[in-house]
């Protein structure tokens, strides 16, 4: 019999050192680009510019939301509800 034996299955393994429900680090902002800020109350608010108007005698485009990664296609019509 060796002295290093592996545990038993029955011994539950230490603990893991530190907190586990820490999450990453917190890294600052990249030195190339200024730090985010809030906008002074006189300042408008930064946002897209918004898409240019269609042509006269054309339709308006239908701007949709894309389903979420995982989650299957909307369905034109139809609510869903939490159940």
């Amino acid at each position: 019999m060796s002295v290093n034996a592996p545990p038993s299955r029955g011994t539950p393994s230490p603990a893991p050192v530190g907190d586990p429900e820490q999450g990453p680090p917190v890294q600052d902002p990249t030195p190339d680009k200024p730090p985010r800020r809030d906008p002074d109350p006189g300042e408008p608010a930064r946002r897209d510019p918004p898409p240019p108007p269609p042509a006269p005698g054309e339709p308006s485009p239908e701007i949709e939301d894309p389903p979420a990664p995982g989650q299957p296609p909307k369905e034109p019509g139809v609510i869903a509800t939490a159940g």
